[in-house]
Protein backbone atom coordinates (compact mmCIF):
# COMPACT_ATOMS: atom_id res chain seq x y z
CA UNK A 1 0.00 0.00 0.00
CA UNK A 2 2.91 2.65 0.54
CA UNK A 3 4.84 1.78 -2.58
CA UNK A 4 1.45 1.94 -3.99
CA UNK A 5 1.14 5.44 -2.60
CA UNK A 6 4.53 6.45 -3.71
CA UNK A 7 3.82 5.72 -6.84
CA UNK A 8 0.67 7.68 -7.58
CA UNK A 9 2.83 10.63 -5.57
CA UNK A 10 5.89 10.10 -8.18
CA UNK A 11 2.72 10.15 -11.11
CA UNK A 12 1.19 13.41 -9.91
CA UNK A 13 4.46 14.83 -9.94
CA UNK A 14 5.73 13.54 -13.23
CA UNK A 15 2.48 15.12 -14.76
CA UNK A 16 2.61 18.57 -12.55
CA UNK A 17 6.28 18.89 -14.17
CA UNK A 18 5.42 18.15 -17.47
CA UNK A 19 2.60 20.42 -17.78
CA UNK A 20 4.54 23.35 -16.43
CA UNK A 21 7.12 22.92 -18.52
CA UNK A 22 5.12 22.44 -21.54
CA UNK A 23 2.95 25.80 -20.20
CA UNK A 24 6.38 27.97 -19.62
CA UNK A 25 7.67 26.45 -23.23
CA UNK A 26 4.18 27.52 -25.05
CA UNK A 27 4.37 30.32 -23.21
CA UNK A 28 8.23 31.58 -24.26
CA UNK A 29 7.15 30.75 -27.92
CA UNK A 30 4.06 33.31 -27.85
CA UNK A 31 6.30 35.91 -26.40
CA UNK A 32 9.11 35.40 -28.53
CA UNK A 33 6.71 35.12 -31.82
CA UNK A 34 4.47 38.62 -30.71
CA UNK A 35 8.15 40.19 -30.87
CA UNK A 36 8.79 38.93 -34.07
CA UNK A 37 5.86 39.73 -35.13
CA UNK A 38 5.54 44.00 -33.47
CA UNK A 39 9.20 44.46 -34.48
CA UNK A 40 9.46 43.14 -37.48
CA UNK A 41 13.64 42.32 -37.03
CA UNK A 42 15.71 39.86 -38.55
CA UNK A 43 17.06 38.88 -34.94
CA UNK A 44 13.55 38.58 -33.90
CA UNK A 45 12.52 36.55 -36.35
CA UNK A 46 15.57 34.07 -36.11
CA UNK A 47 14.86 33.57 -33.01
CA UNK A 48 11.08 32.70 -33.10
CA UNK A 49 11.96 30.01 -35.39
CA UNK A 50 14.76 28.36 -33.25
CA UNK A 51 12.62 28.61 -30.61
CA UNK A 52 9.10 27.36 -32.37
CA UNK A 53 11.01 24.39 -34.11
CA UNK A 54 12.15 23.89 -30.01
CA UNK A 55 8.54 24.33 -28.37
CA UNK A 56 6.62 21.41 -31.36
CA UNK A 57 9.64 19.37 -31.77
CA UNK A 58 9.75 19.18 -27.45
CA UNK A 59 6.18 19.15 -26.50
CA UNK A 60 5.11 16.60 -28.98
CA UNK A 61 8.18 14.09 -27.41
CA UNK A 62 5.85 15.28 -23.85
CA UNK A 63 2.73 14.08 -25.46
CA UNK A 64 4.21 10.93 -27.28
CA UNK A 65 5.53 9.50 -23.82
CA UNK A 66 2.79 10.15 -22.00
CA UNK A 67 0.78 8.38 -25.08
CA UNK A 68 2.67 5.47 -24.36
CA UNK A 69 1.89 5.63 -20.88
CA UNK A 70 -2.06 5.96 -20.89
CA UNK A 71 -2.50 3.85 -23.53
CA UNK A 72 -0.19 0.85 -22.21
CA UNK A 73 -1.65 1.56 -18.13
CA UNK A 74 -5.20 1.76 -19.74
CA UNK A 75 -4.74 -2.44 -20.21
CA UNK A 76 -3.41 -3.07 -17.17
CA UNK A 77 0.34 -2.73 -17.83
CA UNK A 78 3.47 -2.87 -15.03
CA UNK A 79 5.12 0.10 -15.45
CA UNK A 80 8.08 1.79 -13.85
CA UNK A 81 8.30 5.85 -13.15
CA UNK A 82 11.54 7.39 -13.25
CA UNK A 83 12.21 10.45 -10.84
CA UNK A 84 10.99 13.73 -11.48
CA UNK A 85 14.60 14.35 -11.52
CA UNK A 86 15.47 12.05 -14.56
CA UNK A 87 13.95 13.85 -18.32
CA UNK A 88 13.48 12.20 -21.34
CA UNK A 89 11.26 9.16 -20.70
CA UNK A 90 8.65 8.91 -17.67
CA UNK A 91 8.57 5.08 -17.27
CA UNK A 92 10.17 1.94 -18.24
CA UNK A 93 8.05 -0.51 -20.09
CA UNK A 94 8.61 -3.73 -18.34
CA UNK A 95 8.76 -6.53 -21.54
CA UNK A 96 8.65 -9.33 -19.12
CA UNK A 97 5.44 -8.94 -16.75
CA UNK A 98 3.17 -7.26 -19.60
CA UNK A 99 1.32 -9.15 -22.73
CA UNK A 100 1.13 -8.47 -26.20
CA UNK A 101 -2.04 -6.31 -25.67
CA UNK A 102 -0.34 -3.97 -23.84
CA UNK A 103 2.86 -3.72 -25.77
CA UNK A 104 0.28 -2.99 -28.84
CA UNK A 105 -0.98 -0.16 -26.53
CA UNK A 106 2.30 1.03 -26.25
CA UNK A 107 3.36 1.38 -29.54
CA UNK A 108 0.15 3.22 -30.60
CA UNK A 109 -0.37 5.20 -27.95
CA UNK A 110 2.77 7.17 -28.32
CA UNK A 111 1.75 7.48 -32.19
CA UNK A 112 -1.50 8.72 -31.80
CA UNK A 113 -0.10 11.35 -29.31
CA UNK A 114 2.35 12.81 -31.46
CA UNK A 115 0.31 12.64 -34.37
CA UNK A 116 -2.74 14.39 -32.82
CA UNK A 117 -0.75 17.28 -31.50
CA UNK A 118 0.85 17.88 -34.90
CA UNK A 119 -2.47 18.35 -36.01
CA UNK A 120 -3.77 20.49 -33.92
CA UNK A 121 -0.75 22.77 -34.72
CA UNK A 122 -1.17 22.27 -38.10
CA UNK A 123 -5.36 23.79 -37.98
CA UNK A 124 -5.03 25.92 -34.91
CA UNK A 125 -1.95 27.88 -36.49
CA UNK A 126 -2.31 30.13 -39.46
CA UNK A 127 1.47 30.43 -41.37
CA UNK A 128 1.18 34.18 -41.00
CA UNK A 129 4.19 34.17 -38.77
CA UNK A 130 7.74 32.57 -38.30
CA UNK A 131 6.64 30.95 -35.16
CA UNK A 132 3.60 29.87 -36.03
CA UNK A 133 5.15 28.05 -38.72
CA UNK A 134 8.66 26.85 -36.75
CA UNK A 135 6.06 25.25 -34.05
CA UNK A 136 4.42 23.30 -36.81
CA UNK A 137 7.73 22.44 -38.48
CA UNK A 138 9.26 20.96 -35.44
CA UNK A 139 6.23 19.21 -34.56
CA UNK A 140 6.98 17.57 -37.87
CA UNK A 141 10.02 16.98 -37.37
CA UNK A 142 9.26 15.03 -34.37
CA UNK A 143 6.16 12.85 -35.90
CA UNK A 144 8.81 11.84 -38.60
CA UNK A 145 11.82 11.04 -36.53
CA UNK A 146 9.47 8.76 -33.75
CA UNK A 147 7.62 7.55 -36.97
CA UNK A 148 11.20 6.22 -38.49
CA UNK A 149 12.29 4.59 -34.94
CA UNK A 150 8.71 2.97 -34.24
CA UNK A 151 7.05 2.76 -36.59
CA UNK A 152 8.40 -0.65 -37.73
CA UNK A 153 8.20 -2.21 -34.39
CA UNK A 154 4.57 -1.18 -34.49
CA UNK A 155 4.21 -2.89 -37.90
CA UNK A 156 6.14 -6.12 -37.37
CA UNK A 157 3.83 -6.42 -34.45
CA UNK A 158 0.33 -5.83 -36.22
CA UNK A 159 1.78 -8.42 -38.78
CA UNK A 160 2.43 -11.25 -35.81
CA UNK A 161 6.03 -10.81 -34.13
CA UNK A 162 5.86 -11.35 -30.50
CA UNK A 163 7.01 -8.27 -28.57
CA UNK A 164 10.77 -9.54 -27.82
CA UNK A 165 10.94 -9.88 -31.84
CA UNK A 166 9.17 -7.30 -33.21
CA UNK A 167 11.32 -4.78 -30.75
CA UNK A 168 14.60 -5.94 -31.77
CA UNK A 169 16.31 -3.40 -34.20
CA UNK A 170 19.51 -5.46 -35.26
CA UNK A 171 17.87 -6.05 -38.89
CA UNK A 172 18.58 -5.63 -42.04
CA UNK A 173 16.99 -2.96 -44.75
CA UNK A 174 19.77 -2.28 -47.21
CA UNK A 175 22.22 -2.15 -44.27
CA UNK A 176 22.53 -3.44 -40.78
CA UNK A 177 20.88 -1.36 -38.58
CA UNK A 178 20.86 -1.48 -34.85
CA UNK A 179 18.94 0.49 -32.50
CA UNK A 180 22.05 3.44 -32.25
CA UNK A 181 22.28 3.40 -36.26
CA UNK A 182 17.72 3.69 -36.19
CA UNK A 183 18.07 6.69 -33.70
CA UNK A 184 20.88 8.95 -35.71
CA UNK A 185 18.92 8.26 -39.41
CA UNK A 186 16.03 8.98 -37.68
CA UNK A 187 17.10 12.19 -35.97
CA UNK A 188 19.00 13.46 -39.48
CA UNK A 189 15.74 11.98 -41.43
CA UNK A 190 13.71 14.73 -38.81
CA UNK A 191 16.13 17.93 -39.42
CA UNK A 192 15.63 17.71 -42.80
CA UNK A 193 12.01 17.10 -42.51
CA UNK A 194 11.95 20.65 -40.13
CA UNK A 195 13.45 22.15 -42.94
CA UNK A 196 11.24 21.08 -45.66
CA UNK A 197 8.45 21.51 -44.39
CA UNK A 198 9.14 25.02 -43.10
CA UNK A 199 9.70 26.14 -46.26
CA UNK A 200 6.80 24.37 -47.32
CA UNK A 201 4.57 26.19 -44.95
CA UNK A 202 6.27 29.33 -45.50
CA UNK A 203 4.98 29.49 -49.37
CA UNK A 204 8.86 29.75 -49.89
CA UNK A 205 9.71 26.64 -52.02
Amino acid sequence: MIFESKTTLNLIGLMIRDVILTFLILVFWKYINNLSITSNSILFDSASVLVGIFSGYIICRFLHEWGHYFATKYYGAVCHLYPISKFGKIFEYDMEKNNEKQFAALGWGGTFAHWLIMFLFLFLLDGNSYGNVAIQSGAIGYVVTASIIELPVIIRHLFGEPSYEAYNFNRKFIITLDKSKTLKIGGIIGIVAIIISFFLLKNIL
